[in-house]
């Protein structure tokens, strides 16, 4: 089976996350919904869905290593899929794979796969909703996989979970995906 490249690409891009940050970096917001986690005193400052990621991702192992690794994994997934929406009509694949490789050389990729920080986990779900968008407009024959559908309900469910506010995101989809003839 061969591989494409910027699938080759975006794996070595995760090993090396991992390894440069292990076992995971924190935020001052992460440090204080971590002791929330642990003292079991929940403030409205922070969405539960965070604290609860954190409580049962990293305090039982004292690390954040699983956390993100998790999310490493995760938005490697999601940006593989992302490229593959966006990249789908383009007459020059190398274009595609310059793309891939300047997100993957970029030292911000690196260090920010490795640290707790929930827009980051945002970000990269609203890369994969806008080029789903993008393939749903551009390719009206197009039927989405199970895999987008399933990348497309847990980032909803991550913006919505994961930030005050984002609901707004959740009505702008529809719209951005807009009737298909």
């Amino acid at each position: 089976v061969e591989l494409p490249l910027h699938l080759i690409i975006i794996i070595l891009t995760g090993l090396v996350a991992r390894w440069f940050s292990w076992p995971g970096f924190a935020t001052h917001d992460t440090l204080f919904i971590t002791r929330e986690a642990v003292e079991g005193h929940y403030t409205s400052y922070h969405p539960s869905l965070n604290s609860l990621l954190i409580r049962l991702l990293a305090v039982p192992f004292d690390s954040y290593w699983l956390y993100t690794s998790l999310q490493i994994l995760w938005c490697c997934t999601i940006l593989y899929q992302s490229f593959r929406h966006s990249l789908h009509r383009q007459v020059n694949p190398s274009l595609g794979w310059i793309a891939v490789l300047l997100w993957a050389l970029s030292l911000h990729t690196v260090l920010y796969l490795g640290i707790i920080w929930k827009d980051v986990l945002i970000a990269y779900g609203l890369v994969f909703i806008a080029s789903l968008a993008y393939r749903l407009r551009s390719e009206p024959l197009y039927q989405p996989t199970l895999l987008d559908g399933a990348l497309l309900g847990m980032s909803l469910f991550l913006c919505l979970g994961l930030r005050h506010g984002m609901v707004f995101n959740a009505i702008l989809v529809p719209l951005l995906i807009g009737c298909r003839r």
